[in-house]
């Protein structure tokens, strides 16, 4: 990163000015307390395989749903609740919206058996995939599906979008851990040096440093924070994903998604040690051809551009835009012409 407090010089001439003050006056404006009362209001209690288990649903009388999947051991902290919902806001007001959060110290989302662990560890993602899918019909299936997934929430979000349970969606990743195979303490190795520029990706949400939200979600080192912190990272359900997360997924699930007319933005930091800047460029030299796949990599930043949150709601932003454009070629009466000849030509 440049010397500067803010993330505009990520994405020249597409992250505007006007974008930034916006975002600045939406979190300056936002109280820590909204946030806590909407988390409450929208914890949803969902059943499946038996297992109870809890998503955030905000349920709207809308055709659009945006579903967002963050990272590594996290709850429903004030910053995780302020960073979706600003998303959905700036995206579309009126969609509704799931979080999928991850279960921690103080509060069990997934609530996974000992039996499904074991089959997360092996990489098969199944029970997750069951749970976003009851958590979809609960929210009653919209037309159109938008999906942001960062750090650990990509993989998921991918191995979601690319299955049979899911419907063609618009996909936004950042900094997936699945672009490499390692160990699991290469993987933890990794994580630990993944904090470059934390503190400054924070702070660049605000223009006021000093309002309520800016110091509610400011990084605090207590013996409590810490210790929550602790059972969050050793949860056993977040324990079963670390190691889902170490082999190499993405390449098929971007293939999976694509074919069956969904899109994918898939953006990573040069800087990044969780989602390694090479195995990233090339899954981007091996789809930058596709139609339904952009890649775009972020200079100067590493793992802690997943806290820029107007960044990954514009990222998202691009996704659903690029599924619409496809999706609006695809259905061009000339397109129509040249499927009825080519099937044709096959017969």
């Amino acid at each position: 990163m440049k010397n500067t407090d803010n993330f505009n010089d990520i994405l020249p001439n597409e992250l505007s000015q006007a974008d930034i003050d916006m975002a600045h006056q939406y979190f300056d404006d936002s109280n820590p307390e909204e946030f806590h009362l909407w988390g409450i209001k929208c914890k949803t209690n969902l059943e499946y395989n038996g297992r109870k288990y809890k998503m955030l649903i905000d349920k709207r009388d809308s055709d659009e749903l945006i579903m967002i999947s963050l990272g590594y051991a996290t709850g429903a902290s004030t910053r995780s609740l302020a960073q979706a919902c600003f998303i959905r806001d700036y995206i579309n007001p009126e969609a509704t919206l799931i979080l999928n959060l991850n279960s921690t110290g103080k509060d069990t989302f997934m609530n996974y058996s000992k039996a499904e662990r074991q089959q997360i560890r092996r990489g098969a993602l199944e029970p997750a995939i069951g749970r976003l899918a009851t958590a979809l019909e609960f929210a009653g299936k919209p037309k159109n599906l938008t999906m942001l997934g960062i750090s650990l929430g990509a993989k998921t979000m991918l191995e979601f979008a690319s299955s049979e349970a899911c419907p063609p969606a618009a996909v936004a990743i950042f900094g997936s851990p699945s672009v490499i195979d390692r160990s699991l303490p290469g993987l933890v190795y990794d994580f630990a040096w993944s904090g470059y520029h934390y503190d400054k990706a924070i702070k660049s949400n605000f223009k006021d440093h000093d309002s309520p939200l800016a110091i509610d979600v400011r990084p605090k080192s207590t013996p409590l924070g810490a210790f929550n912190y602790a059972r969050s990272l050793i949860h056993p359900d977040n324990l079963a994903m670390a190691s889902a997360i170490c082999n190499e997924s993405t390449v098929g699930s971007i293939e999976k998604i694509a074919n069956k007319g969904g899109s994918v933005v898939h953006s990573w930091g040069d800087l990044d040690t969780v989602s390694p800047d090479q195995a990233n460029i090339d899954i981007f030299n091996k789809f930058k051809k596709e139609l339904r796949y952009s890649g775009r990599r972020l200079n100067g930043v590493g793992h802690s551009a997943g806290h820029f949150y107007l960044l990954m709601g514009l990222l998202t932003r691009y996704a659903r835009d690029l599924k619409r454009r496809n999706d609006k070629i695809n259905f061009h009466p000339v397109n129509k012409i040249t499927e009825l000849i080519y099937h044709k030509k096959a017969k």
